[in-house]
Protein backbone atom coordinates (compact mmCIF):
# COMPACT_ATOMS: atom_id res chain seq x y z
CA UNK A 1 0.00 0.00 0.00
CA UNK A 2 2.87 2.51 1.29
CA UNK A 3 3.86 2.06 -2.81
CA UNK A 4 0.85 2.68 -4.36
CA UNK A 5 0.53 5.82 -2.10
CA UNK A 6 3.71 6.75 -3.16
CA UNK A 7 3.20 6.53 -7.14
CA UNK A 8 -0.43 8.38 -6.52
CA UNK A 9 1.67 10.99 -4.70
CA UNK A 10 4.47 11.03 -7.95
CA UNK A 11 2.81 10.57 -10.70
CA UNK A 12 2.08 13.67 -13.09
CA UNK A 13 -1.76 14.77 -13.71
CA UNK A 14 -3.24 17.17 -15.84
CA UNK A 15 -5.75 19.08 -13.87
CA UNK A 16 -9.03 18.55 -14.81
CA UNK A 17 -8.10 14.73 -13.55
CA UNK A 18 -10.05 14.06 -10.39
CA UNK A 19 -7.49 13.82 -7.25
CA UNK A 20 -7.34 10.67 -5.49
CA UNK A 21 -6.15 10.69 -1.89
CA UNK A 22 -2.47 10.09 -1.05
CA UNK A 23 -3.38 8.57 1.84
CA UNK A 24 -5.50 5.68 0.39
CA UNK A 25 -6.72 3.34 2.70
CA UNK A 26 -6.94 5.12 5.89
CA UNK A 27 -10.37 6.05 7.04
CA UNK A 28 -9.03 10.05 7.46
CA UNK A 29 -10.00 10.52 3.66
CA UNK A 30 -13.58 9.50 4.06
CA UNK A 31 -15.44 7.12 1.17
CA UNK A 32 -14.45 7.20 -2.11
CA UNK A 33 -16.71 8.68 -4.65
CA UNK A 34 -17.25 6.23 -7.99
CA UNK A 35 -15.54 9.18 -10.07
CA UNK A 36 -12.11 8.46 -8.13
CA UNK A 37 -12.65 5.11 -7.89
CA UNK A 38 -12.43 4.78 -11.88
CA UNK A 39 -9.86 7.17 -12.02
CA UNK A 40 -7.73 4.98 -9.42
CA UNK A 41 -8.70 1.89 -11.07
CA UNK A 42 -7.63 2.89 -15.01
CA UNK A 43 -4.91 5.48 -14.10
CA UNK A 44 -2.97 4.80 -10.81
CA UNK A 45 -3.92 1.16 -9.93
CA UNK A 46 -2.45 -1.07 -13.01
CA UNK A 47 0.55 1.50 -13.24
CA UNK A 48 1.24 0.27 -9.38
CA UNK A 49 0.71 -3.10 -9.63
CA UNK A 50 2.46 -4.39 -12.93
CA UNK A 51 5.32 -1.53 -11.75
CA UNK A 52 5.39 -4.23 -8.39
CA UNK A 53 4.38 -7.78 -9.74
CA UNK A 54 5.86 -7.97 -13.53
CA UNK A 55 9.28 -6.78 -13.08
CA UNK A 56 10.11 -10.13 -14.12
CA UNK A 57 8.14 -10.73 -16.92
CA UNK A 58 6.60 -14.24 -17.91
CA UNK A 59 9.53 -15.71 -15.24
CA UNK A 60 7.45 -16.38 -11.73
CA UNK A 61 10.52 -17.67 -9.62
CA UNK A 62 8.38 -18.96 -6.66
CA UNK A 63 4.79 -19.45 -5.73
CA UNK A 64 4.16 -15.90 -4.79
CA UNK A 65 5.04 -14.60 -8.03
CA UNK A 66 3.37 -16.78 -9.82
CA UNK A 67 0.16 -16.15 -7.64
CA UNK A 68 0.90 -12.39 -8.05
CA UNK A 69 1.08 -13.09 -12.28
CA UNK A 70 -2.69 -14.56 -11.15
CA UNK A 71 -3.58 -11.56 -9.38
CA UNK A 72 -2.23 -8.91 -11.84
CA UNK A 73 -3.74 -10.76 -14.97
CA UNK A 74 -7.36 -10.88 -13.41
CA UNK A 75 -7.00 -7.09 -12.03
CA UNK A 76 -6.20 -6.02 -15.32
CA UNK A 77 -8.93 -7.52 -17.32
CA UNK A 78 -11.97 -5.65 -14.72
CA UNK A 79 -9.61 -2.20 -15.43
CA UNK A 80 -10.02 -3.29 -19.11
CA UNK A 81 -13.76 -3.84 -19.21
CA UNK A 82 -13.92 -0.64 -17.07
CA UNK A 83 -11.93 1.42 -19.55
CA UNK A 84 -13.58 -0.40 -22.59
CA UNK A 85 -17.66 0.42 -21.97
CA UNK A 86 -16.11 3.78 -20.91
CA UNK A 87 -15.16 4.62 -24.35
CA UNK A 88 -16.65 7.26 -26.51
CA UNK A 89 -16.94 4.62 -29.69
CA UNK A 90 -18.37 1.09 -29.89
CA UNK A 91 -17.99 -1.83 -32.39
CA UNK A 92 -18.68 -5.55 -32.61
CA UNK A 93 -15.17 -6.01 -31.52
CA UNK A 94 -14.82 -3.93 -28.99
CA UNK A 95 -18.05 -5.71 -27.35
CA UNK A 96 -16.60 -9.40 -27.68
CA UNK A 97 -13.45 -7.75 -26.45
CA UNK A 98 -15.04 -6.79 -23.67
CA UNK A 99 -17.10 -10.44 -23.37
CA UNK A 100 -13.50 -11.58 -23.20
CA UNK A 101 -12.16 -9.93 -20.14
CA UNK A 102 -15.18 -10.21 -18.28
CA UNK A 103 -15.20 -14.09 -18.72
CA UNK A 104 -11.42 -14.22 -17.37
CA UNK A 105 -12.13 -12.14 -15.05
CA UNK A 106 -14.76 -14.58 -13.41
CA UNK A 107 -12.84 -17.34 -14.18
CA UNK A 108 -9.84 -15.89 -12.11
CA UNK A 109 -12.02 -15.30 -8.87
CA UNK A 110 -12.93 -18.82 -9.19
CA UNK A 111 -9.54 -19.76 -9.47
CA UNK A 112 -8.25 -17.47 -6.73
CA UNK A 113 -11.33 -18.01 -4.46
CA UNK A 114 -12.46 -21.28 -4.50
CA UNK A 115 -15.86 -20.76 -2.31
CA UNK A 116 -16.27 -17.36 -4.02
CA UNK A 117 -20.24 -16.77 -4.51
CA UNK A 118 -21.42 -14.70 -8.17
CA UNK A 119 -23.91 -12.17 -7.55
CA UNK A 120 -26.79 -11.15 -9.68
CA UNK A 121 -24.39 -8.07 -11.23
CA UNK A 122 -21.68 -10.87 -12.81
CA UNK A 123 -24.34 -12.12 -14.64
CA UNK A 124 -25.90 -9.03 -15.90
CA UNK A 125 -22.46 -8.20 -16.79
CA UNK A 126 -21.96 -10.77 -18.89
CA UNK A 127 -24.84 -9.55 -20.96
CA UNK A 128 -22.88 -5.95 -21.07
CA UNK A 129 -21.44 -6.13 -24.50
CA UNK A 130 -25.66 -6.87 -25.91
CA UNK A 131 -26.40 -3.42 -25.15
CA UNK A 132 -23.14 -1.93 -26.50
CA UNK A 133 -24.13 -2.90 -29.93
CA UNK A 134 -27.60 -2.22 -29.62
CA UNK A 135 -27.64 1.15 -27.80
CA UNK A 136 -23.85 2.34 -28.18
CA UNK A 137 -21.85 4.63 -25.88
CA UNK A 138 -22.53 4.10 -22.28
CA UNK A 139 -22.27 8.05 -22.09
CA UNK A 140 -25.62 7.71 -23.99
CA UNK A 141 -27.76 5.86 -21.54
CA UNK A 142 -26.13 5.67 -18.45
CA UNK A 143 -27.66 6.60 -15.07
CA UNK A 144 -25.16 7.93 -13.27
CA UNK A 145 -26.07 11.82 -13.43
CA UNK A 146 -29.64 10.71 -12.07
CA UNK A 147 -28.11 9.05 -9.48
CA UNK A 148 -25.43 11.48 -8.41
CA UNK A 149 -28.10 13.97 -8.10
CA UNK A 150 -29.99 11.40 -5.66
CA UNK A 151 -27.48 10.88 -3.55
CA UNK A 152 -27.23 14.73 -3.16
CA UNK A 153 -30.64 15.04 -2.23
CA UNK A 154 -30.51 11.92 0.02
CA UNK A 155 -28.82 14.84 2.10
CA UNK A 156 -31.60 17.05 2.31
CA UNK A 157 -33.57 17.67 5.57
CA UNK A 158 -37.11 16.90 5.04
CA UNK A 159 -38.46 14.54 7.98
CA UNK A 160 -41.45 16.57 9.64
CA UNK A 161 -41.86 19.24 7.23
CA UNK A 162 -45.41 19.92 5.03
CA UNK A 163 -44.50 19.33 1.11
CA UNK A 164 -41.04 19.67 -0.32
CA UNK A 165 -40.57 23.07 -2.18
CA UNK A 166 -37.53 23.56 -0.37
CA UNK A 167 -36.07 20.20 -1.20
CA UNK A 168 -37.44 21.64 -5.05
CA UNK A 169 -36.11 24.50 -4.39
CA UNK A 170 -32.40 23.51 -3.63
CA UNK A 171 -31.98 21.05 -6.79
CA UNK A 172 -30.46 24.30 -8.70
CA UNK A 173 -27.57 24.56 -7.06
CA UNK A 174 -27.35 20.42 -6.86
CA UNK A 175 -27.51 20.49 -10.95
CA UNK A 176 -24.92 23.59 -11.08
CA UNK A 177 -22.12 21.49 -8.98
CA UNK A 178 -22.88 18.64 -11.67
CA UNK A 179 -22.38 21.18 -14.92
CA UNK A 180 -20.25 23.38 -13.20
CA UNK A 181 -17.36 24.09 -15.41
CA UNK A 182 -14.91 25.67 -13.32
CA UNK A 183 -15.96 22.30 -10.93
CA UNK A 184 -12.33 20.10 -12.37
CA UNK A 185 -12.78 16.47 -12.29
CA UNK A 186 -12.80 13.56 -14.63
CA UNK A 187 -16.68 12.98 -14.55
CA UNK A 188 -17.94 16.86 -15.38
CA UNK A 189 -14.63 17.40 -17.86
CA UNK A 190 -15.72 14.26 -19.60
CA UNK A 191 -19.53 15.69 -19.82
CA UNK A 192 -18.86 19.43 -20.88
CA UNK A 193 -16.58 18.26 -23.89
CA UNK A 194 -19.55 16.87 -25.89
CA UNK A 195 -20.77 20.25 -26.13
CA UNK A 196 -17.52 22.76 -26.64
CA UNK A 197 -16.52 24.14 -29.64
CA UNK A 198 -13.33 22.76 -31.32
CA UNK A 199 -10.95 25.45 -30.10
CA UNK A 200 -11.66 28.72 -28.21
CA UNK A 201 -11.17 32.05 -29.21
CA UNK A 202 -7.76 33.60 -28.77
CA UNK A 203 -7.16 37.50 -27.98
CA UNK A 204 -4.59 38.43 -31.00
CA UNK A 205 -3.26 41.90 -30.89
CA UNK A 206 0.26 41.97 -33.42
CA UNK A 207 1.93 44.82 -30.89
CA UNK A 208 2.28 41.90 -28.56
CA UNK A 209 4.27 40.08 -31.10
CA UNK A 210 7.74 39.18 -30.27
CA UNK A 211 11.08 38.11 -31.97
CA UNK A 212 10.70 34.16 -32.27
CA UNK A 213 14.03 32.09 -30.94
CA UNK A 214 16.59 30.80 -33.52
CA UNK A 215 15.82 26.81 -32.20
CA UNK A 216 11.48 27.33 -32.22
CA UNK A 217 12.22 29.17 -35.69
CA UNK A 218 14.39 26.08 -37.01
CA UNK A 219 11.23 23.58 -35.90
CA UNK A 220 9.26 26.15 -37.89
CA UNK A 221 11.08 26.14 -41.21
CA UNK A 222 11.74 22.19 -40.83
CA UNK A 223 7.49 22.24 -40.39
CA UNK A 224 6.36 25.04 -43.13
CA UNK A 225 8.60 23.30 -45.74
CA UNK A 226 8.57 25.08 -49.51
CA UNK A 227 6.93 28.58 -47.57
CA UNK A 228 9.17 30.90 -45.16
CA UNK A 229 7.82 30.88 -41.10
CA UNK A 230 7.24 34.28 -39.60
CA UNK A 231 10.33 35.84 -37.64
CA UNK A 232 7.63 37.07 -34.61
CA UNK A 233 4.98 35.91 -32.92
CA UNK A 234 2.96 35.76 -29.73
CA UNK A 235 3.49 33.80 -26.95
CA UNK A 236 1.08 31.95 -24.96
CA UNK A 237 1.40 30.30 -21.22
CA UNK A 238 -1.61 28.56 -22.28
CA UNK A 239 -4.22 27.93 -24.82
CA UNK A 240 -7.66 25.74 -24.29
CA UNK A 241 -9.27 23.19 -26.64
CA UNK A 242 -11.90 21.04 -26.66
CA UNK A 243 -12.91 22.11 -22.90
CA UNK A 244 -9.30 21.16 -22.14
CA UNK A 245 -6.33 23.43 -20.95
CA UNK A 246 -2.78 23.03 -22.37
CA UNK A 247 -0.29 24.63 -21.03
CA UNK A 248 3.89 25.58 -21.66
CA UNK A 249 5.53 22.64 -19.42
CA UNK A 250 7.19 25.01 -17.07
CA UNK A 251 3.76 26.46 -16.12
CA UNK A 252 1.92 23.13 -15.14
CA UNK A 253 3.50 20.22 -16.24
CA UNK A 254 0.39 18.12 -16.53
CA UNK A 255 -1.64 20.51 -18.31
CA UNK A 256 1.64 20.16 -20.97
CA UNK A 257 1.96 16.66 -21.03
CA UNK A 258 0.35 15.82 -24.36
CA UNK A 259 0.02 12.49 -26.99
CA UNK A 260 0.31 13.78 -30.20
CA UNK A 261 -1.01 11.73 -33.71
CA UNK A 262 2.38 11.00 -35.62
CA UNK A 263 2.59 9.50 -38.80
CA UNK A 264 4.89 6.91 -37.63
CA UNK A 265 2.76 5.93 -34.52
CA UNK A 266 -0.66 6.10 -33.36
CA UNK A 267 0.33 8.43 -30.70
CA UNK A 268 3.48 9.85 -29.45
CA UNK A 269 4.09 11.21 -26.14
CA UNK A 270 5.49 15.26 -25.74
CA UNK A 271 5.94 17.98 -23.77
CA UNK A 272 4.73 21.58 -24.53
CA UNK A 273 7.90 24.32 -24.37
CA UNK A 274 5.85 27.03 -25.52
CA UNK A 275 2.85 28.05 -27.68
CA UNK A 276 2.86 30.56 -30.17
CA UNK A 277 0.25 32.61 -32.19
CA UNK A 278 1.36 33.67 -35.68
CA UNK A 279 -1.92 35.11 -37.13
CA UNK A 280 -5.63 35.27 -35.90
CA UNK A 281 -6.30 31.99 -36.90
CA UNK A 282 -3.33 29.95 -36.21
CA UNK A 283 -1.78 28.72 -33.10
CA UNK A 284 1.23 26.28 -32.85
CA UNK A 285 2.18 24.23 -30.07
CA UNK A 286 6.52 23.55 -29.81
CA UNK A 287 7.04 20.33 -28.21
CA UNK A 288 9.46 18.34 -27.74
CA UNK A 289 8.92 14.24 -28.28
CA UNK A 290 9.48 11.78 -25.55
CA UNK A 291 12.07 9.20 -27.16
CA UNK A 292 11.67 5.19 -27.12
CA UNK A 293 13.09 3.52 -24.60
CA UNK A 294 15.30 0.03 -25.37
CA UNK A 295 13.79 -1.59 -22.11
CA UNK A 296 10.83 -4.31 -22.26
CA UNK A 297 7.97 -2.94 -22.23
CA UNK A 298 5.07 -4.54 -19.90
CA UNK A 299 2.39 -2.49 -21.08
CA UNK A 300 2.20 -4.62 -24.29
CA UNK A 301 0.30 -7.12 -22.75
CA UNK A 302 -2.50 -5.06 -21.65
CA UNK A 303 -3.60 -2.76 -24.89
CA UNK A 304 -6.42 -1.72 -22.84
CA UNK A 305 -5.12 0.26 -20.83
CA UNK A 306 -3.61 2.54 -23.35
CA UNK A 307 -0.49 3.07 -21.74
CA UNK A 308 3.31 2.59 -22.40
CA UNK A 309 6.88 2.50 -21.55
CA UNK A 310 9.14 5.58 -22.95
CA UNK A 311 12.52 6.85 -22.07
CA UNK A 312 12.67 10.10 -20.05
CA UNK A 313 15.12 11.65 -22.91
CA UNK A 314 13.68 14.50 -25.18
CA UNK A 315 14.10 15.11 -28.90
CA UNK A 316 14.68 18.41 -30.53
CA UNK A 317 11.76 20.55 -30.81
CA UNK A 318 9.05 20.48 -33.32
CA UNK A 319 5.58 21.60 -34.30
CA UNK A 320 2.15 20.59 -33.49
CA UNK A 321 -0.99 21.78 -34.64
CA UNK A 322 -3.42 21.58 -31.93
CA UNK A 323 -6.19 19.60 -34.35
CA UNK A 324 -3.27 16.66 -34.11
CA UNK A 325 -2.98 16.84 -29.92
CA UNK A 326 -5.22 13.88 -29.19
CA UNK A 327 -5.45 14.17 -25.00
CA UNK A 328 -3.06 14.86 -22.04
CA UNK A 329 -1.43 11.73 -20.52
CA UNK A 330 -0.42 10.98 -16.89
CA UNK A 331 2.86 9.51 -16.48
CA UNK A 332 5.29 8.61 -13.72
CA UNK A 333 8.88 8.04 -13.77
CA UNK A 334 10.36 4.29 -12.35
CA UNK A 335 13.50 2.64 -13.27
CA UNK A 336 12.75 -0.54 -15.29
CA UNK A 337 15.43 -3.02 -16.68
CA UNK A 338 18.06 -0.97 -14.86
CA UNK A 339 16.83 2.39 -16.48
CA UNK A 340 15.10 5.50 -16.09
CA UNK A 341 11.76 5.23 -17.89
CA UNK A 342 8.60 6.95 -17.60
CA UNK A 343 4.90 5.04 -17.77
CA UNK A 344 3.04 7.31 -19.88
CA UNK A 345 -1.24 6.83 -19.55
CA UNK A 346 -3.55 8.13 -22.24
CA UNK A 347 -6.22 9.80 -21.03
CA UNK A 348 -8.39 9.51 -23.66
CA UNK A 349 -12.05 8.20 -23.77
CA UNK A 350 -11.70 6.89 -27.01
CA UNK A 351 -10.00 3.36 -26.94
CA UNK A 352 -8.74 1.75 -30.14
CA UNK A 353 -8.78 -1.43 -30.83
CA UNK A 354 -5.98 -1.51 -32.78
CA UNK A 355 -7.16 -4.81 -35.01
CA UNK A 356 -9.88 -2.38 -35.98
CA UNK A 357 -8.06 -1.20 -38.98
CA UNK A 358 -10.51 0.48 -40.98
CA UNK A 359 -11.54 2.78 -37.83
CA UNK A 360 -7.90 3.94 -37.41
CA UNK A 361 -7.83 4.37 -40.98
CA UNK A 362 -10.89 6.54 -40.88
CA UNK A 363 -9.81 8.62 -38.22
CA UNK A 364 -6.36 9.60 -39.83
CA UNK A 365 -7.88 9.91 -43.25
CA UNK A 366 -10.33 12.39 -42.12
CA UNK A 367 -7.54 13.90 -39.65
CA UNK A 368 -10.68 14.16 -36.53
CA UNK A 369 -9.35 15.02 -33.48
CA UNK A 370 -10.18 11.21 -31.60
CA UNK A 371 -11.21 13.58 -28.09
CA UNK A 372 -13.95 15.70 -29.94
CA UNK A 373 -15.75 13.09 -31.90
CA UNK A 374 -19.68 13.36 -32.00
CA UNK A 375 -21.73 11.16 -30.02
CA UNK A 376 -23.61 10.94 -33.53
CA UNK A 377 -20.60 9.30 -35.26
CA UNK A 378 -19.77 7.28 -32.31
CA UNK A 379 -22.99 5.58 -32.52
CA UNK A 380 -22.42 5.39 -36.45
CA UNK A 381 -19.27 2.99 -35.85
CA UNK A 382 -19.99 -0.44 -37.09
Amino acid sequence: MAEIRSDIECMTTPSWLTDVPNNLGEPSHGKLKSDQWQTLGTTYLPISLIRLWDQNGDEAHDSCSAQHKILLSVTLSLVSVVIITSSRTVSSEKADLYLKHMQNYLAGLCDLFLLYKFLPNHHMALHLSEYICLYGPIHAWWTFPFEHLIGLLQHIPTNFQNGCPSAIKNCQSYFAKLVNPQIHNTLLTDISRFSVDLKDNTPFDPKDMTSIPEDTYKALRTHFQSTVPPRAAKFHTFYTMNGLTFSVFTQHQGNGSILVHHPLCPSVPAQIESVIQTSSTEILFVVKYFLKTMARDPFKKYPALQASLWSQNLGQLAIVKPQDVETHFACLQLIWDDSWCIVVVSLSRVFIYLNTVQHVTYLRYKNINWNNMSLQWALAVP
